[in-house]
């Protein structure tokens, strides 16, 4: 079933991200890190739904999605369109899906936009919480890290639990090159815990290789896939 709902608020994050805060439709539920589908209410493209994550609290009283830009869409896919809309103009909103959510302390791996769903999930569980989690995110430069100051507030007193890598540009501060198995051993030191996985399918499916090759058992990966 889909919902009606309008954008209240626009922000550019990079030059091809933007988040979209919208109304909370009543009596709307969803679960830290579970996804819904949007399209736009506007003639031609009221049927070209596009999944995406939620990035707000499941406890706040509005939706937050942050949506980037590709520039070659497929016919399912409107993202250019998303980012040409106003405050004020209407999408539709799907039910909440997906099976990604939290269990446990853990590791969040994250390629890029992938962060979105674990910014969910920290914004929701408790400071206390956060702080018994790690979380290792790849970008491609400085310049595309999304929520930086405020992943550096969620980890307050914590700053080490947090490994930010960088493919394509070396820079003081951060890691460079792609998170690997060595990169991934380094950090979680044990394999005995959850290991939470959200980025590219290519991504997801390359570090979920890597930690079967260590040896995690399946049922402490946690992903949006099988």
């Amino acid at each position: 079933m889909e919902t009606p709902t309008k954008i209240k608020r626009i922000q550019t994050l990079t030059e091809d991200v933007k988040s979209f805060i919208l109304e909370k439709p009543k009596n709307y539920m969803f679960k830290a890190g579970q996804f819904t589908t949007l399209s736009i209410n506007q003639s031609g493209l009221e049927k070209k739904k596009r999944p995406i994550s939620f990035a707000s609290s499941e406890k706040a009283n509005y939706l937050e999605f942050v949506i980037k830009k590709y520039p070659k869409d497929d016919k399912t896919s409107i993202t250019s369109e998303m980012h040409k809309l106003k405050q004020g103009d209407e999408l539709f909103l799907g039910s909440a899906l997906g099976r990604l959510n939290y269990k446990g302390p853990g590791i969040f791996i994250a390629g890029g936009i992938g962060l979105m769903p674990f910014i969910s999930i920290f914004r929701t569980i408790s400071s206390d919480e956060v702080k018994k989690n790690k979380l290792i995110i790849s970008f491609r430069t400085e310049n595309d890290i999304l929520f930086k100051d405020e992943i550096k507030e969620l980890f307050k007193n914590s700053a080490k639990n947090v490994r930010i890598t960088l493919t394509r540009q070396k820079k003081t501060g951060y890691d460079y090159g792609r998170i690997n198995l060595d990169f991934i051993k380094k950090i979680a030191k044990n394999n005995n815990r959850f290991f939470y996985i959200c980025g590219s399918g290519e991504f997801v499916r390359d570090v979920k290789q890597n930690l079967f090759e260590w040896g995690v058992s399946a049922g402490n990966i946690v992903t949006e896939g099988r």
